[in-house]
């Protein structure tokens, strides 16, 4: 595993220009074969903690190199940006992908083939780990959700839809959300459930594994779901959830997106830090 993108400017010349290792600053180093002060600086600053993963193509369900690379090529650009083949060690390198008009902050951690839509706010201390690999296929967080202070994403099989919100301290474990779900603060969903579109998991509740919670549900604080004749019985959510999703995906967009503009910086400016 490649635990920092300064670790990995050898490799970082075969990807896309839109893949975040190739940051300003990274292009500089591989153009002029050094990192000065200036620029280690910068990539502190900058970059998320991302990290590459290696597997063989074997690990990934597929008898040689030529034959992962050839799926990789009749993939979606989301499984392009996030797959690359090392021919040289015969290995299929996954790294995170970020789309244009995303945030991650510096102080997040990403880790494996995890795209990241426009639109999206990863929080600082926020940790997505796609580290549980069955074959070529990105975890992707669908555009303008958000990814709140110290929440998990973890394992394969993850989904997150369009507008989800995955708030402080909440864990998404080798689950799928729907569009426009909330999983509220320190709320968990477990291993191969599937919560459905619009539905709202508030403060410590849990959906239990394999549970699939059907459309526009409601999940009381510390509820426990662990059966779908459980998920089937869920109250409908009511207009006070659907405003209250609606403000918190107005203010993480704002977020995303000053931080995107660089609107806070001022503290390092006004420190001379910058």
């Amino acid at each position: 595993m490649i635990r920092h993108p300064l670790r990995y400017l050898a490799a970082a010349a075969d990807l896309p220009r839109a893949h975040p290792i190739y940051h300003r600053a990274v292009r500089r180093a591989l153009d002029t074969g050094r990192l000065t002060a200036s620029v280690r600086a910068e990539l502190r600053s900058d970059l998320p903690y991302m990290s590459a993963l290696t597997f063989t193509p074997e690990m990934l369900g597929f008898d040689s190199l030529d034959a992962a690379a050839a799926a990789i090529a009749a993939g979606d650009e989301r499984m392009r940006g996030t797959n690359h083949v090392d021919r040289e060690r015969g290995l299929i390198i996954q790294a995170p992908f970020v789309e244009e008009g995303a945030h991650v902050d510096s102080r997040a951690e990403l880790t494996g083939g995890i795209h990241v839509s426009r639109g999206v706010f990863i929080a600082p201390e926020a940790i997505v780990r796609m580290d549980e690999k069955s074959g070529l296929a990105p975890m992707v967080i669908g555009p303008e959700s958000n990814i709140q202070d110290e929440a998990l994403v973890h394992a394969d099989h993850v989904a997150i839809g369009a507008r989800c919100i995955v708030a402080h301290d909440a864990v998404v474990h080798g689950a799928k959300l729907a569009d426009d779900v909330t999983v509220y603060i320190k709320a968990i969903v477990d291993t191969g459930a599937v919560v459905g579109p619009g539905t709202f998991l508030d403060a410590a509740a849990y959906v239990g594994r394999g549970v699939t919670i059907p459309p526009e549900r409601y999940v009381a604080p510390m509820t426990a779901v662990t059966s779908d004749e459980i998920a089937r019985s869920l109250p409908p959510i009511d207009d006070g959830h659907r405003r209250m999703r609606a403000d918190v995906l107005a203010h993480n967009a704002e977020h995303a997106q000053r931080y995107v503009r660089g609107q806070f910086d001022a503290l390092a400016e006004i420190l001379d830090l910058a």
